[in-house]
């Protein structure tokens, strides 16, 4: 954490409970909007009922770091990875929610009306990427 420069020092604040909690809008690579919720990886490993498996957890941590290259190599992430992706998503989304059975009258959609790169984008933007990354989908 860096240190704020003393002239600003006097009028910075610190940011509200609230607005730290509040969901923000933002445009998914599919073109569609949702309302999501910041997930952090070490609020996943923190989670009381641990969602997401050691294995998978440490899988997905290694591949973030590097990457997969190749098509067959992608193909095999989200074979090994899709179950944690949804787990991401269903944190992530406030509105619309993400039911395994939805209800579309009452603003929920099912996994597979996601497409597999706004799955990806959240985890490897969205959870894993910088401030900057981020706010470039950012609405409000």
């Amino acid at each position: 954490m860096s240190k704020i420069p003393s002239t600003t020092e006097q009028t910075a604040t610190p940011t509200s409970a609230r607005a730290s909690a509040t969901p923000q809008l933002y445009r998914l690579p599919s073109g569609n909007v949702a309302q999501l919720r910041q997930v952090g990886v070490l609020a996943l490993a923190s989670v009381g009922r641990n969602l997401i498996a050691d294995d998978v957890l440490c899988r997905l941590m290694a591949n973030t770091l590097t990457p997969p290259q190749t098509e067959a190599e992608q193909a095999k992430l989200i074979r090994e990875n899709g179950a944690a992706y949804l787990v991401v998503a269903k944190l992530a989304f406030v509105s619309p929610q993400l039911a395994d059975e939805p209800d579309y009258d009452r603003d929920q959609i099912a996994p597979g009306d996601l497409s597999d790169a706004d799955l990806l984008w959240l985890w490897f933007t969205f959870v894993q990427g910088d401030a900057a990354s981020v706010a470039a989908f950012r609405l409000s």
